[in-house]
């Protein structure tokens, strides 16, 4: 009979609206899901019964159009509406939003499956790898020190001690180099100082200043190099600390020489000033050797891990006590065709690449920049920013209302036909 039809056309259309308004409670139940994407779902007519098919007209009729009875809806799609939510600051560094196209890709730890996100609500954990709540592994390019940017495609990670340790040597080979060589010229002019301090009280001014004139070249000599390792790195306070240390010992050696030459020259004892200034350069020069082997101590000793930073271009910039600063890691993104075709995994996380088409050709990350942030048509990166879920709650508000009036008229097609079904029951009375 067809009524059944009509109650099967109830029931189809009862079982579609409470998909749909699953689909509107998951995305009010989301609206503060960081990087959440909200959902509608689309619904198309079932198959129809036809009672009499279309024709095309004849030379002695005209065109018949077809008669059919549809049976009913059922949803067509649930489709993610996957444009950018709005970017809110948080000031947490690790924090980081992305300003326009593109995912985060993020690995298991466990099996290295790898998965796309736009949440990026990140922490660095206790290894140093910057994961997910979930621990899951960002993956970008990593492998940088302080003159190779990173290369190596996998997980990104700050450098622990131990690593920025090994490679600090090779790095300021020129400058631990320059710095212990100064340190071991001071220290020669400091020894000749003190066994002349001792010797001049019995030698007489002409002797005492020649002595103290081959002190003078030796400490010209350590001033020049110490200048030297100054000026090839700018901004190390130690090296320029022992420039001005090695000059003060020249200058009070100089001094003291001028002292001596102003003596009567052939005095059968040195001058008790020519003494005063030599003891006062020996002093110096004492001073200057400390201060230059605390210089090669500082240029040879690693410097501990302070801070870090990400810049738009996803590059990672560790930040060290010393001063000095590295990009040691960089994250990639990855962008789809279509990103509607990724499947939800949970924890804001999606699979389905292949589907999804990503725009370079392949699902894997790549290492010649097609992948950087800011390049490509990819967003960038906005650290201490999380991007917030685009799910729009006057919109929802009003689908829900369409879908609840839709359903209580669709509950009402099952009464009707039921007191129908009824009347042609009672027929028999």
């Amino acid at each position: 009979m067809s009524l059944i039809g009509t109650l099967t056309s109830g029931v189809s259309a009862l079982q579609s609206f409470t998909k749909g308004l699953e689909v509107i409670g998951n995305n009010i139940a989301n609206v503060n899901t960081v990087g959440f994407k909200g959902s509608t779902a689309n619904f198309q007519e079932s198959f129809s019964n036809t009672l009499r098919a279309s024709a095309v007209s004849t030379a002695t009729s005209s065109n018949l159009s077809a008669i059919q009875v549809g049976t009913g809806v059922r949803i067509a799609s649930i489709n993610a509406n996957m444009n950018q939510g709005p970017l809110s600051s948080t000031g947490v560094s690790s924090d980081l939003g992305i300003s326009g196209p593109g995912f985060f890709v993020v690995a298991s730890p466990i099996d290295g499956s790898q998965f796309a996100s736009r949440a990026g609500d990140f922490r660095i954990d206790d290894k140093g790898y910057l994961v997910t709540s979930k621990g899951m592994r960002v993956q970008g390019l990593t492998g940088g020190d302080y003159l190779n940017a990173p290369a190596t495609l996998g997980n990104v990670r700050l450098r622990t001690t131990a690593e920025i340790a090994a490679t600090w040597p090779t790095h300021n080979a020129v400058n631990i180099a320059a710095t212990a060589s100064a340190a071991t010229v001071a220290a020669a002019v400091n020894t000749s100082l003190a066994g002349l301090v001792t010797s001049a009280a019995g030698q007489n001014n002409a002797t005492a200043s020649t002595t103290a004139t081959t002190a003078l070249t030796a400490a010209t000599t350590a001033e020049t190099t110490a200048i030297a390792a100054a000026a090839a790195a700018p901004t190390d306070v130690a090296l320029a600390t022992a420039s001005a240390a090695a000059t003060a010992v020249k200058t009070a050696l100089a001094a003291a020489i001028a002292a001596g030459n102003s003596a009567v020259l052939g005095a059968p004892s040195v001058s008790s000033s020519f003494l005063t200034s030599l003891t006062t350069s020996s002093a110096a020069a004492a001073a200057n050797v400390v201060t230059a082997d605390a210089a090669s101590l500082n240029a040879t000793t690693p410097a501990g891990l302070q801070s870090y930073a990400f810049d738009p271009q996803g590059n990672v910039v560790e930040f060290y006590s010393d001063g000095s600063s590295a990009a040691t890691n960089k994250i990639l993104l990855q962008n789809f065709k279509d990103p509607s075709a990724l499947e939800r995994a949970g924890d804001n996380l999606y699979t389905g690449f292949a589907a999804a088409g990503p725009t370079t050709g392949n699902t894997a990350l790549d290492s010649t920049g097609l992948n950087n942030p800011g390049n490509n048509g990819l967003g960038t990166i906005q650290a201490g920013t999380l991007e917030l879920s685009n799910v729009d709650l006057t919109e929802q508000f009003s689908n829900m209302i369409t879908v609840q009036r839709s359903f209580q008229a669709s509950s009402r097609i099952i009464t009707v036909s039921d007191s129908i079904l009824e009347e042609v029951v009672n027929l028999k009375r």
